[in-house]
């Protein structure tokens, strides 16, 4: 997902103001969004990742720039970008057994990044996680089956 898409959703307007503070060290960058969905640094160097605009404007990295940015109200990127998500999981199912499988899919990640943001992230297997887009693929060994 890119900032473009939180435009074309609505969610954010061209000129919306953008601010990074580094609790740590105090400081706080300032930037705006574009028409175009990028980020805009007050020096004009533009960005369409967040996490990228978060690196040029401390000159340091990497940066979840989703959970860097915030709106004036204080509201993160990452609940703007959330809120998305949510909302093309819920939209009506076209009938289809790959829209059941999305909207199952999106509740398993809502779950596990709630259980991780509390401080009890869940464990699985690789084979369980790839599970969940449909299948292990065929070309790797099934290890349960060699163990047995």
């Amino acid at each position: 997902m890119l900032v473009s898409d939180l435009v074309d959703a609505g969610l954010l307007t061209a000129g919306t103001r953008l601010t990074f503070r580094r609790k740590q060290s105090g400081e706080t960058h300032l930037a705006k969004v574009t028409g175009d969905g990028r980020i805009e640094l007050s020096d004009g160097r533009q960005f369409k990742s967040p996490s990228t605009a978060a690196a040029a404007a401390t000159g340091r990295g990497p940066f979840d720039g989703w959970t860097a940015w915030a709106l004036d109200d204080g509201t993160l990127l990452d609940v703007l970008r959330q809120a998305l998500l949510d909302t093309v999981a819920e939209q009506p199912a076209s009938g289809g057994s790959a829209a059941d499988v999305s909207v199952v899919r999106h509740s398993r990640l809502k779950d596990a990044r709630r259980q991780a943001d509390a401080g009890s992230p869940i464990t699985l297997t690789v084979r369980d996680l790839l599970g969940w887009w449909g299948g292990f693929p065929t070309w790797l060994p099934d290890q349960r089956a060699d163990s047995r």
